[in-house]
């Protein structure tokens, strides 16, 4: 069946209109992430950065703790799979000066945790007010509500 389309010249594709005149190419794109986003970003890195700081475990703890802060001063394995990037990761932090290892990593697991949390409002703040956006109902209300 598809065959006899193709025989007939229904199946084939058709050409492009001929352009009329040069290709306008629209002005600067606007950035993705708007002004109130980054505010987004930066207030909920913050307090959750704050949280975590005044909850830090003043030394070792429980489980790999230690085998971990021993392994980030190190740079070294401290078991496998040996979490490579967390390690280099939590060894600039190790090079701090100030407090012991143990509190030093799991400062750099704060920062780590806040900036994460940062990230994730980024997009749920773009991500949202783009919906918001597509809704029609939305698009007759004044920007400013």
């Amino acid at each position: 069946m598809n065959g006899d389309k193709l025989r007939s010249g229904e199946g084939k594709p058709k050409p492009l209109p001929a352009s009329t005149g040069p290709i306008k190419i629209p002005g600067p794109l606007p950035p993705l992430f708007r002004q109130l986003d980054w505010v987004t970003f930066g207030v909920t890195t913050l307090l959750v950065f704050i949280g975590y700081y005044l909850t830090l475990a003043p030394d070792l703890t429980l489980e790999d703790s230690g085998e971990l802060a021993v392994g980030s001063f190190y740079a070294g394995v401290p078991h496998p799979p040996g979490y490579p990037v967390w390690t280099i990761y939590t060894w600039l932090f190790t090079q701090i000066p100030y407090s012991n290892v143990a509190w030093r990593v799991a400062l750099s697991s704060a920062v780590a945790a806040a900036f994460s949390c940062g990230l994730l409002a980024l997009m749920v703040s773009r991500g949202s007010s783009l919906m918001l956006e597509s809704i029609a109902d939305f698009k007759a209300i004044e920007r400013r509500w």
